[in-house]
């Protein structure tokens, strides 16, 4: 199968359009913070465990979550991407990221999520981990600016 684009174009390592869609309702659930995001990457990775955007996604989301470096789960999506031969090179970069936080290097994590927001702003997760590790280390301005870097890229 043909790897399929995102709902913001982004090309992902899935061909399956029913993990896709998990990875999208997913994604929603991390944006609006309801809790639900794992859960619905997890079943997305059932039906796909080569998907490495969904292991991306269930990182970032442990990661927002601040879950403890020696959490299994975040070791285990971060490993899962590092050995995927198909995964493309933005999510080599999201595990790499993730690789940070486990490590400790939240400074490092947060500086390579923002430079993957600064060459993919549609990439919401990437922005969501981002600005929430903006947060976690008190970057004020970053809160602001992160955001108005990517607006243009964005539409209604």
């Amino acid at each position: 199968m043909a790897p399929l684009r995102d709902s913001r174009g982004l090309i992902t390592s899935t061909g399956d359009a029913a993990s896709l869609e998990r990875f999208e309702r997913s994604l929603a659930s991390l944006l609006r913070g309801d809790g639900n995001a794992v859960p619905v990457i997890e079943r997305a990775l059932a039906r796909d465990p080569a998907f490495a955007g969904g292991h991306c996604l269930r990182a970032g989301a442990l990661v927002m979550r601040g879950a403890d470096a020696r959490t299994g789960e975040l070791a285990a999506s971060v490993d899962a991407v590092e050995r995927n031969p198909g995964a493309n090179v933005r999510e080599r970069r999201h595990a790499a990221a993730a690789r940070h936080w486990q490590e400790g290097k939240v400074a490092r994590a947060a500086r390579l999520y923002g430079e993957l927001v600064r060459d993919h702003p549609r990439d919401l997760l990437a922005l969501l981990v981002a600005h929430g590790l903006d947060f976690r280390l008190g970057q004020r301005r970053m809160l602001r600016d992160r955001v108005a870097h990517v607006w243009p890229h964005w539409n209604a």
